[in-house]
């Protein structure tokens, strides 16, 4: 099938190859085209602390929000086995574990094999369509660019957990777990050469304002850029105030949403307050008509202050410009 290449975008994957070659150059296509919050590692050695056991996987990409991927890389093979797949079970449960260990918290870890010189055709002409679901593969064509390639990670993180489900066996990544690994990247997965980490919003609002809070971090997230948003990055168990005050002198931007019932929150008042301390980039948005007097008490002519009283992309454009520059 001609040799495994990493291109531009658009370039993607063919090829054949040794299955360390098609390992590296996937990896190399990983660090090229993906986002930069996707992480990835290859060959990462983990050991299941329960049975003493070391594992070796040869990727491993874990992406906020979306979840903790790890892949078996396996050249075209005439013997492709069940026996793949139960690896990858193997994996999974020293992926959590490990998780469980570094961060405290088990994640859902979703499981794909990896046949980057076989095409999904194939699986009919060898017989192999009864063998091995195609959604939990990645076949040639799926390395046909970026968009190709995550949106193969989200039909695998929808089959998955439908199994999952059906198996009465379910627990979803949290928030907790991706602020975690935002924060506290120290798992010892090669890192790739891109930023530390994405940027990260601290989301201030109040909670009359809940829906609209999500559509602006649903979009931030569309970006690449990390959002902080209570009441879901609460853990169960801790204390709030030190939880928000924690995300508050770790991020990179404090964007608040101004409206009649967030200047009465004491909640609110004390988020920006904890912002100025910190002296963190603060963004404020106006989400409803009303005059902008007595927002910012002593700060009236501090910040610029923008109005959005929809989602509107031209002003999302700007702000996402000036979170990523810093």
């Amino acid at each position: 099938m001609g040799r495994l290449v990493a291109g531009s975008a658009g370039g993607g994957i063919r090829g054949g190859g040794t299955e360390a070659e098609l390992a590296r150059r996937i990896y190399q296509f990983i660090k090229e085209e993906l986002p930069d919050y996707v992480y990835a590692g290859l060959e990462v050695r983990l050991t299941d602390p329960v049975s003493g056991r070391q594992f070796t996987l040869d990727l491993l990409l874990i992406i906020p929000h979306i979840g903790v991927f790890i892949m078996e890389i396996k050249a075209v093979e005439s013997n492709i086995s069940p026996s793949h797949l139960h690896q990858l079970s193997k994996y999974r449960e020293a992926v959590c574990n490990h998780l469980r260990d570094k961060f405290l918290v088990t994640p859902f870890v979703y499981e794909m094999l990896c046949l980057p010189s076989f095409k999904q055709s194939d699986l009919i002409t060898d017989g192999l369509a009864d063998v091995i679901d195609p959604n939990f593969i990645f076949f040639e064509e799926d390395f046909a660019n970026s968009f190709a390639f995550m949106s193969k990670l989200l039909r695998g993180k929808f089959n998955n957990e439908k199994l999952y489900q059906e198996k009465g066996v379910y627990d979803d990544i949290s928030d907790f777990m991706a602020h975690n690994i935002y924060f506290y990247w120290q798992t010892g997965i090669l890192k790739p050469e891109r930023p530390d980490r994405p940027p990260l919003i601290f989301l201030s609002f109040n909670r009359n304002n809940h829906s609209f809070s999500a559509e602006i971090k649903s979009d931030f997230e569309s970006r690449g850029i990390f959002v902080w948003r209570a009441p879901e990055d609460v853990p169960i168990s801790e204390y709030y105030k030190d939880v928000e005050t924690e995300a508050i002198l770790n991020c990179d931007a404090f964007v608040i949403l101004i409206s009649t019932p967030s200047l009465a929150s004491c909640e609110v008042r004390y988020e920006y307050e904890k912002a100025k301390e910190y002296n963190k980039r603060i963004i404020p948005i106006l989400i409803e008509d009303r005059a902008l007097d007595d927002i910012f008490g002593d700060d009236p002519d501090t910040y610029q202050i923008l109005k959005m009283t929809k989602l509107d992309n031209t002003i999302m454009d700007g702000i996402e410009q000036k979170i990523k520059e810093q």
